[in-house]
């Protein structure tokens, strides 16, 4: 399942990442993809989409 961060630039200290959905995961769990591939997280994409 392909989830959605919000990214910062200490994210290589992190030892967790929480999703948009709100699951987190251990950084070295996570695999970096270079554009849209995968099943999304309906989730991550729904809380993307809104507007705030």
């Amino acid at each position: 399942m392909v989830h959605v961060f919000l990214l910062t630039s200490d994210v290589r200290h992190c030892s967790a990442l929480t999703a948009r959905c709100g699951a987190t995961l251990p950084v070295d769990d996570t695999q970096w993809l270079p554009s849209l591939a995968g099943m999304p997280c309906e989730h991550c994409i729904l809380d993307a989409l809104a507007v705030r």
